[in-house]
């Protein structure tokens, strides 16, 4: 498009708008693509919370000694907790990524 735009035979303004239509429609896939991407964690949230609660049920009906299991439920809070960290980050860096128009 630059290229395109470059050319000498396009009147300055046209060429300053087109140019200004290409960024606008550039900054909101960007900003699309950052919403997905919001989508697809809250989306995979869903799919392992859904997991884990039929593994909680097993662990729990499971006749595996105590500190296995407290292995194991100890093991999940911090995969919680490192998504959660996760969830955070991508929350407060939404605003950085996402394209001002």
């Amino acid at each position: 498009m630059e290229l395109q735009l470059a050319n000498p035979v396009l009147d300055l303004d046209r060429r300053a708008s087109i140019g200004s239509a290409c960024s606008k429609l550039v900054t909101q896939y960007k900003f699309d693509l950052i919403c997905l991407d919001l989508q697809i964690i809250q989306e995979t949230q869903r799919g392992y919370r859904k997991l884990l609660s039929t593994l909680l049920k097993e662990v729990s009906e499971s006749p595996w000694p105590d500190p296995v299991k407290q292995a194991i439920m100890d093991r999940h809070k911090k995969m919680v907790e490192r998504y959660e960290l996760y969830l955070a980050h991508k929350l407060n860096t939404f605003f950085v990524e996402a394209p001002m128009v």
